[in-house]
């Protein structure tokens, strides 16, 4: 039974896939049974590269850490429309395609929130270059937008899944 509930349409590179009833939060409505117990979690993120080569990272509220834009499934969701929710949301860029990077569990992905939340996270990772629109920040989420050549975000305070998932390259 789905309480606190929205109707919400999920649309992928602008166009209209399917009407969807979704609770308001998915992972704070299992947080309110479980309170701080770990949860596993499913996330998505996407390495957004410009023409110059330089990643995208979003610099976060909560530990003010740098990371890939990215976040939870929810319910109904699949991981790329997770993916392309969250970086619209997160940056305001429109992602038009979608090439798979990997999967990323483990050590590297467990995790405590300031707040006390544990989880471990199960996070599939997209690459593209295919984006548009102007960089939005969302300030619930994040305190800045960059683009960073590859070489200086090794020197960037990272957090722990996001060494685990761009260990592959620096």
């Amino acid at each position: 039974q789905i309480t606190n509930a929205s109707s919400v349409l999920i649309t992928v590179a602008g166009k209209r896939k399917r009407q969807v009833t979704l609770p308001m939060s998915y992972v704070q409505s299992l947080r309110t049974e479980v309170g701080h117990c770990p949860l596993i979690l499913v996330s998505a993120g996407v390495l957004l590269w410009d023409k110059q080569g330089r990643l995208l990272l979003q610099r976060r509220t909560d530990n003010k850490e740098w990371s890939i834009p990215g976040g939870c499934m929810e319910l109904g969701e699949t991981t790329e429309e997770t993916a392309l929710r969250e970086v619209h949301e997160e940056t305001g860029l429109t992602i038009a395609s979608l090439l798979f990077f990997g999967v990323f569990s483990g050590a590297g992905l467990r995790y405590i929130y300031p707040n006390g939340d544990k989880v471990e996270v199960v996070s599939i990772v997209y690459e593209t270059t295919d984006f548009s629109g102007e960089l939005r920040l969302d300030e619930d989420e994040s305190l800045e937008l960059r683009f960073f050549p590859i070489l200086e975000i090794a020197l960037l305070p990272l957090t722990s899944a996001n060494k685990t998932i761009l260990s592959r390259f620096l």
